[in-house]
């Protein structure tokens, strides 16, 4: 996958055995799994940090803390688990978690084989980006202005004072109480943010999914809103909308007009409301 490519780039380290209480999880009719769970801590904490995982969800959460804290579960065939990697990769300042496998076809033959990377870390360590293959994202309260990725899963992202980009290709994307929104997409699901500033044009796109957007009044934006087989509602602010034969769109500039906002579905409704409202 690409994201392979990518890690090779930080070089190659080896991975880091978990170990841990293992269970035995039982089903009707279900093959035996076993689950493993383990933690590590990071006393030593960087400027920046990714965490990377293709095999399972990823949660980061920022705390009043000194130290990284993560928690590690996995689960799967008891013959098959020891093919799930975690390491920890360093260059400088900067800290990459990763989650894979060294077995890609265990994933596409094994629905029930994961690894759960749960962080947590001190608010000054700016995270810089959270991508899964399978598994949802949550990324809360942390520093920095993360960019959240994910293939086949929902992104939350909740309480970040810095800008957020976003893309998932199935699944949900929500977005609240962030410092700023850069760029959102979703192939198939609906997208639900808040933005409070821009710091660049950006865009927030559906293919096939509802998006609902709470926009400050005094966004220094001209706004674009577009959908090709739904509904466009405005609510407090200062936009006009145009209604079709098939589809609907609205426009208009907020508190300025140094930016550009495109949002836009083919498939799906579009709400845009004030976000003081």
């Amino acid at each position: 996958m690409v994201r392979h490519t990518r890690r090779a780039v930080l070089g190659s380290l080896a991975a880091v055995g978990l170990a841990g209480c293992a269970g035995r999880l039982g089903g009707d009719g279900d093959a035996e799994r076993t689950t493993e769970t383990s933690e590590r801590t990071l006393s030593t904490v960087p400027e920046t940090l990714s965490v990377m995982n293709d095999v399972g969800p990823v949660s980061v959460t920022g705390e009043e803390r000194s130290d990284i804290q993560i928690e590690l579960t996995r689960r799967g065939d008891p013959t098959r688990i020891e093919r799930l990697n975690f390491s920890v990769q360093r260059d400088g300042s900067s800290v990459s978690l990763v989650g894979e496998t060294d077995d890609e076809g265990l994933i596409q033959n094994d629905a029930g084989l994961l690894l759960a990377i749960t962080v947590r870390l001190p608010t000054s360590v700016a995270v810089e980006r959270v991508e899964t293959v399978v598994g949802d994202v949550t990324v809360t309260g942390v520093g920095g202005s993360p960019t959240v990725e994910s293939t086949t899963s929902e992104l939350t992202v909740r309480s970040v004072d810095g800008f957020v980009s976003a893309q998932t290709t199935t699944g949900d994307v929500t977005i609240r109480d962030v410092g700023g929104v850069d760029s959102v997409a979703a192939t198939g699901g609906n997208l639900a943010l808040d933005v409070p500033s821009l710091r660049s044009d950006s865009s927030v796109a559906a293919t096939a999914g509802d998006v609902e957007l709470a926009v400050a009044p005094e966004l220094d934006a001209t706004v674009s809103a577009d959908t090709d087989t739904g509904d466009v509602t405005v609510t407090e602010l200062p936009l006009t909308v145009t209604e079709e034969t098939v589809g609907a769109e609205a426009s208009g500039t907020l508190g300025g007009d140094d930016y550009r906002l495109e949002v836009e579905t083919n498939a799906g409704a579009i709400e845009l409301r004030s976000l003081s409202g």
